[in-house]
């Protein structure tokens, strides 16, 4: 399942086992960038942290892809 700023409306369901893959823009050079926090810890575990620049100028912003598995049955 892929989810995005627009497509964050609410609740979304995953099967044990399942990915998660969250695609957020961000600049770090302007201090605008993301990071995981899972609570509680287990329901969730991060895969992959990966920036995608949209030029490859210096400061120039992009997409920050987070992957994660639904590794037990929970609410995260």
């Amino acid at each position: 399942m892929e989810i995005t700023r627009e497509s964050a409306t609410g609740p979304h369901r995953l099967r044990v086992g399942e990915v998660l893959v969250v695609r957020l823009d961000e600049n770090p050079t302007t201090g605008y960038l993301w990071q995981h926090a899972i609570f509680p810890p287990g329901v969730l575990e991060p895969v992959d942290s990966q920036m995608e620049r949209k030029a490859e100028l210096p400061g120039a912003g992009g997409t920050r892809q987070l992957t994660f598995s639904a590794t037990r049955p929970g609410a995260a």
